[in-house]
């Protein structure tokens, strides 16, 4: 009988052993998460001000090319330039929009493996709560 409860105790010891294993895991890549997270935030910050400049700069060459070079441009030059300016400022917004996205998804695959994580280490401590109570 003693060596039995002796062997009970042991694989419960190991049991409890794995269980704080999982949990520093686990609390390693929630550390992991947060830091992309905040990563992510930073870099949407930096996004949305590259964006308004973007959109400054565009004003800025557009009352440009509308004031210096309303002279000697016509009406369609004008707006082939402006078309071509635009153009080309609304692929740097789409260039950082991708990136932005490629973020998010990362961090959603993120909290997916962390979620995954969370409920084995729930099950695995449930059980161990029941063994401990005498319950199955």
């Amino acid at each position: 009988e003693k060596q039995k409860l002796e062997s009970e105790l042991k694989t419960l010891r190991e049991e409890v052993e794995t269980n704080q294993a999982q949990m520093k895991t686990l609390e390693k890549a929630l550390e992991e998460r947060q830091s992309t997270l905040s990563s992510l935030e930073q870099g949407q910050e930096q996004y949305k001000e590259k964006e308004k400049n973007l959109q400054n700069q565009l004003s800025a060459a557009y009352e440009e090319v509308v004031w210096t070079q309303k002279d000697s441009m016509s009406k369609a030059e004008q707006i082939e330039y402006f078309e071509y300016e635009l153009l080309a400022k609304n692929q740097e917004v789409d260039d950082l929009k991708q990136e932005l996205n490629e973020r998010l998804r990362r961090i959603v695959e993120l909290e997916v493996d962390l979620e995954i994580h969370d409920d084995r280490f729930s099950f695995s401590m449930d059980e161990y709560a029941r063994s401990e109570t005498g319950t199955a």
